[in-house]
């Protein structure tokens, strides 16, 4: 009986949890059990009638998704996917790195800064009407700074796939960099079972999006049957969307597809060139940058990687 009831509060808990909302000390009840977490313990501590029970904190490697550029917008040529992957415990470092950002800004409102690069730039509303445009761009690149800070303390890395949509004019542009992306967490996570021999699964965080049904009937299709090019093994069964408000993750898996947008749509490098060095990558050959075009001579990191990956 309590290993059941323990089951349900730790999904409960869970859910809350991998939204990147908890910092420091947290506690939940469900029923008679209370469920409390402390950082960075490998333990929840469960509290019942019948005593103190501990439960092993369930350790998996995260992919926090977000989108840049409109399926449907005739007028912009790309639509991005990009994100972070990182393991779940290094996750309060990237909580601790923006919440400083945003203490600098207005200390006594830093909880409630949201870090959403477009907004930032435009510099309508929100805190960011007072920004003058300089200002905005540089804090849009100190949110991407703490990237390759991560990048090297805590192993931390950068995936996108930028679609083409003239290129793929009949395909669902989200679908098809949301395919990708799972192919290539799937991948990450094999790699790092086969080095470490430790099985940790992974679970996709997006904000949340109208396209949510879709991509979780998607990532079911993709344990099932497979993806056009291998059946997804590490993944949770269906990925988790939660409010941008609420996680660091999403915000900075926002400003990743915004520096991925402005480069392939604009031709805007700034942004680009500060977390070029933390794509996914494998003896130099970088696996996390998809760009899906038929243009034979871009010469992107990403469409350089897959000539050298077909000559070798």
């Amino acid at each position: 009986m309590f290993l059941r009831l323990a089951g349900l509060c730790t999904a409960r808990f869970v859910k809350f949890y991998l939204a990147g909302c908890i910092t420091g000390w947290e506690g939940r009840r469900c029923g008679s059990l209370k469920l409390c977490f402390t950082w960075p313990q490998y333990f929840l501590k469960a509290h019942h009638p019948n005593g103190l029970f501990l439960l092993p904190r369930i350790l998996m490697y995260l992919m926090y998704l977000d989108d840049s550029g409109s399926p449907a917008n005739k007028n912009e040529r790309h639509f991005v996917l990009a994100g972070i992957i990182m393991h779940e415990s290094k996750l309060n470092w990237i909580n601790r790195g923006m919440h400083d950002i945003a203490k600098q800004i207005d200390f006594s409102q830093a909880q409630l800064i949201e870090f959403h690069a477009s907004e930032m730039y435009a510099r309508r509303k929100g805190v960011w009407k007072d920004f003058t445009k300089d200002k905005s761009v540089e804090t849009i690149k100190s949110v991407l700074r703490i990237i390759p800070n991560e990048t090297r303390e805590n192993k931390l890395c950068v995936v996108g796939c930028i679609v083409d949509k003239n290129a793929y004019t009949n395909m669902d542009p989200v679908e098809l960099a949301f395919e990708n992306l799972c192919s290539r967490f799937d991948i990450f996570l094999s790699k790092r079972f086969h080095e470490t021999k430790i099985r940790e699964s992974g679970l996709i965080i997006f904000d949340k999006t109208s396209s949510e049904t879709s991509l979780q009937r998607l990532a079911l299709d993709f344990r099932s049957v497979g993806t056009r090019w291998n059946v997804t093994k590490y993944l949770h069964e269906v990925p988790l969307f939660v409010d941008s408000r609420a996680s660091r993750g999403i915000q900075l898996a926002d400003h990743v597809a915004y520096a991925l947008f402005r480069r392939y749509e604009h031709g805007d490098i700034n942004y680009f060139n500060i977390i070029q060095g933390c794509f996914d990558s494998d003896n130099e050959r970088i696996h996390g940058l998809v760009h899906k075009t038929y243009e034979q001579d871009c010469t992107c990191p990403g469409c350089l990687a897959k000539k050298m990956s077909s000559t070798s």
